[in-house]
């Protein structure tokens, strides 16, 4: 929840306003599934950005194959 609005604002400079937060969404499910996250909060906070690059990554793949 801390990093919440910080990531959907990441989103939302990438892709649209509805992706953006269905993006964040699968973030979320993402980071509930991880059996360890960093304790420190500068490590966390690294951490759950490259998640989100990941996710942006898999998204643009995707759209790009549907629009093929």
């Amino acid at each position: 929840e801390e990093y919440s609005p910080a990531l959907l604002a990441y989103f939302h400079r990438r892709v649209e306003a509805g992706v953006a937060t269905d993006l964040l969404h699968a973030l979320l499910v993402i980071w509930r599934q991880a059996r360890t996250a960093p304790d420190d909060d500068a490590q966390a906070r690294m951490w759950m950005y490259g998640i989100a690059r990941r996710v942006l990554a898999t998204h643009r793949r995707s759209h790009r194959r549907r629009g093929a």
